[in-house]
């Protein structure tokens, strides 16, 4: 065989392999590229202060559930492993791969978080597992995801907070039950906010003008038209002084007095003092 024949056929097999991996891409990159579509995120919030407009009282944020009716508004992006589906009428979930895995059967569904989904049968809001298997009986009249362990329900118009086994770990009698976001959650009575823990004590009263949620153990909370900021054990590492107040973040967080900028340390004290 001489130099020649040895170069065409090394060429051939080049062609070949490209062909051949062109036309079969990496099962990895489908995987990711699927991911990303479904898990798209939202757009990026402009209230990065917790100023009375990014945390209102008045407006509290509800999971968004998928079929009529549609009580909170349109629908908004989905992040979970199993996709929403419509068929004549009835809600189930289809895989990554678009086979169905669970049966259209339910008046309204809700995303999968922390493996359970929130489900209406006969006007009720119950849990169901990935599998399709009701976990939680349907009972409530309106019902959250799960977050840290926890779901907001509500029943006869007062919320209160539920375990994965469907145990009140919270009565319902607050007007609002927030998600919980570093080991609290948000409640609201009247028009009063306060804080409860995962166990189901509360870490200050329904109290505040308006709250934000937690983050590294502190929260910022608006008590007569200043921020102050509380921690996981209801105590204040500040004096209301801010008219802004941001959420920690790598042990940091941006306060406002006035129009001047400024920085605090998690233990209230100040990195940066605003400057007048």
């Amino acid at each position: 065989m001489n130099k020649c024949t040895v170069l065409c056929a090394c060429l051939v097999f080049f062609c070949l392999s490209c062909e051949r991996k062109a036309s079969a891409p990496d099962p990895d990159i489908i995987l990711l590229g699927a991911q990303v579509e479904i898990n798209k995120p939202g757009p990026p919030s402009n209230n990065y202060f917790a100023d009375i407009s990014s945390t209102s009282a008045t407006d509290p944020q509800v999971t968004q559930p998928y079929g009529p009716p549609q009580p909170y508004g349109p629908l908004g992006p989905h992040y979970s492993v199993l996709i929403p589906v419509e068929i004549n009428g009835k809600w189930g979930y289809i895989d990554n791969n678009g086979k169905v895995v669970v049966q259209p059967r339910f008046e309204a569904v809700t995303d999968f978080s922390e493996g359970l989904a929130a489900v209406l049968v006969d006007k009720r809001w119950g849990y169901i597992d990935t599998r399709g298997k009701i976990t939680v009986m349907p009972q409530f009249d309106e019902a959250q995801g799960f977050s840290e362990g926890r779901a907001a329900v509500a029943q006869n118009n007062r919320w209160g907070y539920i375990d994965q086994a469907g145990k009140y770990i919270v009565a319902p009698h607050y007007d609002f039950a927030d998600d919980f976001h570093g080991g609290a959650a948000r409640i609201l009575s009247g028009n009063r906010w306060g804080y409860v823990n995962r166990y189901g004590t509360l870490i200050s009263p329904p109290k505040f003008d308006d709250a934000a949620q937690f983050c590294e153990g502190r929260a910022a909370v608006l008590t007569a038209g200043k921020w102050r900021y509380i921690t996981l054990s209801g105590t204040y590492i500040t004096e209301p002084l801010f008219d802004q107040a941001g959420d920690f973040i790598n042990g940091v967080a941006p306060v406002y007095i006035g129009n001047e900028l400024g920085y605090i340390k998690n233990d209230g004290t100040y990195l940066w003092k605003p400057q007048n």
